[in-house]
């Protein structure tokens, strides 16, 4: 059994979610660089001309949601998160199985 995984940043900082960035939140070394060093996946950079996570969610606001698709490129599960920013709330579901990161 094969199994490929790959992480996907978010195209903005979580500060910027809550709008807390400072100037110095959006540098490569304390966004990006961080999440690159922390697993040993590969990471792919989202960003404004791709927005991977508004096509994935259908208009969802994802925060360390897991998604499984099949290797023909279907949705298999999609594992919510809870809490305020939570895709679980927005759909109006509880976790299945807690994904909170």
């Amino acid at each position: 059994m094969a199994l490929n995984v790959v992480a996907i940043n978010s195209r903005v900082p979580m500060c910027a979610m809550h709008g807390s960035c400072s100037k110095h939140s959006y540098r490569w070394e304390n966004w990006i660089k961080p999440m690159r060093d922390g697993v040993d996946i590969t990471v792919l950079q989202d960003d404004v001309n791709v927005d991977f996570w508004k096509q994935a969610g259908h208009g969802l606001s994802f925060h360390d949601d897991l998604l499984v698709y099949d290797r023909c490129g279907h949705l298999f599960l999609h594992l919510c998160t809870g809490g305020m920013m939570g895709t679980c709330p927005q759909m109006g579901v509880k976790m299945s199985v807690p994904s909170d990161l």
